[in-house]
């Protein structure tokens, strides 16, 4: 398999087209933090339903990143928070599910 296509980024039930997602063998997939990889082809099945729905959890959450520097960090993952030195200002980094961002607490 392609390695572009191995990581796949969050766990959808169903494609854009309203069908029930399929995921095949060794695809890697994301969901509330944690990493799970396709024993199988697999549909139908969240990944919280462990090997008998097809998936294996490869990570577990990783505790949050904090940073203090004038400039955000690079490669931010959901949860870590950054202290801007120069501004003063705590983000915190925040996937809506729609997009991604830093966010403010002031």
């Amino acid at each position: 398999m392609n390695n572009d296509n191995k990581n796949l980024g969050k766990w959808k039930m169903k494609d854009s087209n309203g069908s029930l997602k399929v995921y095949h063998k060794d695809q890697i997939i994301s969901r509330d933090g944690n990493e799970y990889v396709a024993l199988r082809k697999t549909s139908g099945f969240s990944p919280e339903h462990g090997e008998r729905g097809g998936w294996k959890k490869t990570t577990t959450n990783r505790a949050k990143q904090f940073t203090e520097s004038t400039q955000s960090p690079s490669n931010p993952k959901p949860g870590d928070e950054w202290l801007n030195l120069s501004s003063g200002i705590l983000y915190k980094y925040l996937d809506d599910g729609n997009s991604k961002q830093w966010v403010s607490f002031t």
